[in-house]
């Protein structure tokens, strides 16, 4: 056997790191979410002042 075999190939490489980016993104689409609800908790809050 190679070691060749063993060695990622560079797509693979680059659907991994695409993989670990969508991660991110649903976690910044959580933060945006949590932000969301907070201003409009806020705009509640301030309809009843």
């Amino acid at each position: 056997m190679r070691s060749q075999a063993v060695v990622m190939s560079p797509s693979h490489l680059q659907s991994m790191a695409i993989r670990g980016n969508q991660k991110q993104s649903d976690v910044i689409r959580g933060h945006q979410t949590s932000s969301e609800a907070a201003v409009r908790r806020n705009q509640r809050q301030s309809d009843v002042i």
